[in-house]
């Protein structure tokens, strides 16, 4: 047997499969128009599991879309243009198919079933395919898991319920009924804050199935800015889950110890700390066991391993936020050129924002262009591969600290938050207050007397 014949797809010992509901089906369409446009609705000739029958659903879909009246005669002659006749296909089976009909009230019913029946039937081909790719000693895991994910997630179908082609007016409808909800709101956020008062006003929130990409140099505060997006909802209750591909669990509880406490990583590992400071300490542990927050801290994971790790949260807790530090981090197809495999992270992580209905917001490196030029704020085309980052991202800001690049700047201890696109809204930039012992930004308001004000 030769390689390609033991991996080869091989259809189950066992498919689900109901031919008289698929023949009840079919009889109801020969009957009435309208049974066959709530039946193409929800299933295709493919979900079949007799193909002279899904030969049926295809003619009878030709006919349809031609506006050609639909009946066991015409049906037949349908079958023999399109070459699809077969001797076990005679006008007699359509006529008993007509026959044993059931009311076409019961379209949906006959119609869910063929659906959920060939919805099963994929699920365990691809159960069957992705063991021999486990079991093929060629293979590595990360791309057997991603490869997996991609087969599951087609076999079922798998869609938001809002999703597809829908009425002008269902649309319509959808906007108004935020309108309500922000009327009712008195105004505000629409959405997930920032933690910044600011940054709020100028963006009004983030809304669900955004992506959201913070960009910076190194030593900028990409870390320290997402994590205070963390903080500040996972402390309002949303559930979050933080994906750190850089930094260890330890150096996570490090600095959200040190932003919820007010004492630095620094202090923390001096070895002398006060009564005081541990104090502090213990109580923002205990208060930030409270919040719904989930840190993931693996190395180089495939999206498609941010994607299960963020479904199975949103199953178990929900999920409203995923931040990632940072996006060129992900591990991508080895085959594919950088590019490729940045713009396919990016257009990957809207999915999930999409998919799954959370905000994520990805912090990403700039290339070292910016420090050739005079000024140094960023600007879109210096995000590092940054057609496809650029192209996916509903909003894209950056991080602008002067002082690091002229350490008497009378912007000292502040940074400034660059909007360089907003799909929703406008751009701009919002000064925040920066403090490099705790690692964290905070708006210029920020008072410290052992915490914020």
């Amino acid at each position: 047997m030769t390689r390609a014949e033991r991996h080869r797809p091989v259809r189950p010992h066992f498919s689900p499969h109901d031919l008289d509901a698929e023949q009840a089906l079919l009889g109801v369409c020969m009957l009435s128009s309208a049974a066959v446009a709530e039946a193409r609705e929800i299933v295709t000739p493919d979900d079949f599991y007799k193909p002279s029958q899904a030969h049926v659903f295809t003619a009878i879909g030709h006919l349809d879309d031609r506006g050609d009246p639909i009946d066991p005669v015409t049906v037949h002659a349908a079958l023999v243009s399109l070459g699809l006749a077969e001797e076990a296909t005679r006008v007699s089976d359509l006529v008993g198919f007509v026959a044993n009909a059931p009311a076409t009230s019961s379209t949906r019913k006959y119609a869910e079933i063929v659906a959920e029946l060939a919805r099963k039937r994929r699920l365990a081909g691809a159960g069957q395919e992705i063991t021999e790719a486990a079991l093929d000693p060629t293979r590595d895991a990360a791309s057997v898991l991603s490869e997996a994910e991609d087969r599951l997630v087609a076999a079922a179908g798998e869609t938001s319920d809002d999703r597809g082609p829908g009425s002008v007016d269902a649309v319509v409808d959808l906007a108004l009924a935020r309108a309500d909800v922000a009327e009712l709101r008195g105004g505000g956020l629409s959405g997930l804050s920032t933690g910044h008062v600011d940054l709020d006003e100028r963006l009004g929130g983030i809304d669900h199935s955004r992506l959201v990409v913070v960009g910076a140099r190194p030593s900028m505060g990409k870390t320290a800015f997402g994590l205070g997006i963390v903080l500040a909802n996972a402390k309002a209750g949303v559930p979050t889950l933080f994906c750190s591909l850089e930094m260890s669990r330890d150096e996570i509880g490090a600095r959200l110890l040190a932003m919820e406490a007010g004492v630095s990583v620094d202090e923390q590992r001096s070895g002398g700390l006060t009564e005081a400071q541990w104090t502090r300490l213990y109580e923002a542990r205990d208060r930030l066991a409270t919040f719904p927050l989930v840190v993931d801290d693996r190395s180089s994971p495939t999206l498609s391993e941010i994607r299960l790790v963020a479904k199975a949260m949103r199953s178990k807790q929900g999920l409203g936020l995923l931040v990632l530090d940072y996006l060129q981090l992900v591990a991508g197809r080895s085959e594919d050129r950088r590019e490729i495999q940045i713009r396919e992270t990016a257009e990957g992580l809207k999915a999930i924002a999409k998919d799954l209905e959370c905000v994520v917001v990805a912090a990403a490196q700039l290339n070292r262009g910016v420090e050739a030029r005079e000024d140094k704020r960023p600007l879109l085309s210096d995000l590092r591969e940054s057609g496809g980052i650029e192209q996916a991202a509903d909003v894209v800001m950056f991080i602008y600290r002067d002082e690091y690049y002229h350490p008497a700047s009378a912007g000292a201890g502040t940074a400034e938050i660059l909007i360089r696109k907003n799909r929703s809204g406008p751009t701009g930039s919002v000064r925040l207050a920066f403090l490099p012992t705790l690692a964290r930004f905070a708006d210029l308001s920020f008072s410290y007397h052992g915490g914020p004000s």
